[in-house]
């Protein structure tokens, strides 16, 4: 497969700091600032990444599939992903009917390796702020059901051997010349 350019963005953890939360709080700004396109998440032992899935899509690569490959990616010194998910504003839609427009939410949904999985979604007004009064959180840990359409990423990485491999663009060195004439 071709190489993918894709924008990452990243975010130190913070010690002390749920990462869930972590990513959370910056959806919430990213939101309120007209921004949080979608992007996978994936937590690594000293960072938060935030890769653009826009370009995933239009390429034609299943989400799923890509973010089972994210549980199995190698970042810098080889920090191997602690937790893999997705974060940013999305439509919600109904598995049973696709066809229908979808309502817009603000969402986090992170997974671990051992499956557990933490989700939290808001609904967004006409004008993109979330709506504080219908923020949920569920979670693996209390016994809730397993969202719709999310997680198994881990398994599914396992089952399938998907790896994404990605570092820093490379630019190509620029071209010398030579001093000695023909």
């Amino acid at each position: 497969m071709d190489p993918l350019r894709l924008r990452i963005s990243i975010d130190a953890r913070r010690s002390g700091t749920d990462d869930a939360e972590h990513v959370v709080e910056l959806v919430r700004r990213a939101t309120e600032r007209g921004a949080a396109a979608p992007a996978a998440v994936v937590v690594r032992a000293e960072r938060i990444e935030l890769v653009e899935l826009v370009p995933v899509v239009r390429a034609g690569i299943p989400v799923p599939a890509f973010l089972a490959g994210l549980t199995r990616s190698k970042g810098e010194r080889d920090a191997e992903a602690l937790a893999v998910g997705l974060a940013g504003r999305f439509l919600l839609r109904r598995r049973s009917d696709p066809q229908r427009s979808g309502v817009p939410v603000a969402l986090v949904f992170l997974e671990w390796p051992d499956n557990a999985w933490w989700h939290w979604r808001a609904l967004l007004d006409a004008d993109a702020t979330i709506r504080e009064d219908t923020i949920t959180l569920t979670r693996a840990v209390d016994g809730d059901p397993l969202p719709e359409s999310l997680g198994r990423w881990w398994s599914l990485g396992r089952r399938m051997g998907y790896q994404v491999q990605y570092g820093p663009l490379r630019r190509p060195e620029p071209l010398r010349v030579s001093e000695i004439v023909h």
